[in-house]
């Protein structure tokens, strides 16, 4: 579980965003307003939604609960 929520921080990553759109060709200030969007409007709401989960399903979370 671990390695897959590395993964996906990873990937959805705004820096990471950036560095694949630089790649793909983009210039560079479209690529710095698409991932400042991206950051605002995506990421935080996909960050918090990830902790929510991770915080539900951890085995910490388990143990108090028994």
């Amino acid at each position: 579980m671990r390695r897959f929520r590395n993964t996906i921080q990873h990937h959805f990553n705004p820096l990471h965003v950036y560095c694949r759109l630089r790649t793909l060709g983009c210039s560079n200030g479209f690529a710095k307003k698409l991932s400042a969007f991206y950051e605002q409007h995506v990421y935080a709401r996909l960050s918090c939604s990830f902790f929510l989960f991770w915080a539900c399903t951890a085995p910490q979370a388990k143990q108090k609960a028994s």
